[in-house]
């Protein structure tokens, strides 16, 4: 089970929220900018402000959940794209 995920971008920031998975202890952000992913931190909530962002550059966003000691598989076709704006 996925995390269904959200992103209403800011200045140089974006508020990621998702919906939780049932047994997930934890849960972990990532931004994808050039092909490269990179992590954007944890949390045991269900929202996460993602910040030091670059106004203007499209960012991709993933969360994915720890769940039986495990972090949930995830595609490309996952990602969630947003651009923060000033």
């Amino acid at each position: 089970v996925k995390p269904v995920f959200s992103v209403t971008p800011g200045d140089s920031q974006a508020v990621v929220t998702w919906s939780a998975v049932s047994g997930a202890t934890k849960y972990a952000i990532y931004t994808y900018l050039n092909g490269k992913f990179s992590g954007a931190g944890q949390t045991t909530g269900t929202s996460f402000t993602v910040t030091n962002l670059n106004n203007d550059t499209e960012y991709g966003f993933l969360v994915t959940a720890y769940v039986n000691s495990a972090w949930t598989a995830f595609t490309l076709g996952d990602i969630k794209y947003a651009t923060p704006t000033a």
